[in-house]
């Protein structure tokens, strides 16, 4: 007996599709007008014209930090979790302390330059280049994590473990992580263009001021360096929540299907 999915699951498909596009632009277009009712009196002008770039530096970072303490936190737990087998034997080797400290020796430099822009900007890329290092340190470390608990959970005909394994290791180790870094790595150098390139400041305002002349290009001057900021802790900590969430709950709903039904592989012929 065919599943409804193999059979006629094409046309199913078709509206599908079609239904998800019609929720998405019914949604997105309410809430836009929600949005738009409820902040077009406000005098952004005024706002952005009195905003202090020191207390909104202060914030995301204070965001960022926190957004890093739980996120790291997360990533041990879930790979301690599901992984039940290290081909390393639990070994440390120095130069993963050494990372570590030179991480937070950055980490300490990015803090105390914070109030001068194209310091910051400078100690923001630093950070950057060494959190490079340290995924490969990671990489360096989880893959034999990752191969030696696919060998345990093959040989145990562990499937549902196997699967959060796979879930896991593709979390950590996927291709997604280099574009995530790429994005991130060209926010960063935006925000050093910024910082470092007074005539590419100077145009960038302008512009923005032609847009929005109620705001001085002075006033959008002194708050690009914090919009590049804004825009890289934002995409940066929006993207991997988003994959967190999904692998926590992957991970979940294998976790609830093993209490109730055996997972085996599907033969191909």
């Amino acid at each position: 007996m065919q599943h409804q999915g193999q059979a006629g699951g094409h046309d199913v498909e078709k509206v599908a599709v079609w239904a998800r596009r019609a929720i998405w632009v019914c949604a997105t277009s309410l809430a836009a007008l929600f949005a738009f009712l409820q902040l077009k009196n406000i005098p952004y002008g005024q706002v952005i014209e009195n905003a202090n770039p020191g207390y909104i530096r202060e914030i995301l970072l204070a965001f960022y930090y926190t957004c890093w303490v739980f996120g790291s936190s997360f990533d041990v737990n879930i790979q301690r979790y599901v992984f039940g087998a290290d081909a390393r034997q639990g070994a440390m080797p120095f130069f993963v302390g050494a990372t570590l400290l030179i991480f937070l020796a950055v980490a300490a430099i990015l803090v105390w330059v914070r109030d001068n822009d194209a310091d910051f900007a400078v100690a923001l890329a630093m950070f950057f280049l060494i959190n490079l290092v340290g995924w490969w340190v990671i990489t360096w470390r989880v893959t034999p994590l990752r191969d030696a608990s696919i060998e345990r959970f093959t040989n145990e005909q562990d499937y549902c473990s196997l699967l959060q394994v796979h879930l896991v290791g593709d979390y950590v180790l996927g291709s997604w992580q280099w574009w995530r870094l790429a994005v991130n790595g060209s926010l960063i150098g935006l925000g050093l263009l910024i910082c470092m390139t007074s005539s590419f400041r100077d145009a960038a305002a302008n512009s923005i001021h032609r847009l929005s002349p109620s705001i001085s290009a002075n006033a959008i001057s002194a708050l690009l360096p914090i919009g590049a900021l804004f825009l890289f802790v934002a995409v940066s900590e929006t993207w991997i929540w988003l994959a967190r969430a999904r692998v926590a709950a992957g991970v979940a709903a294998i976790e609830a299907l093993r209490k109730d039904y055996d997972i085996v592989p599907r033969k191909h012929s």
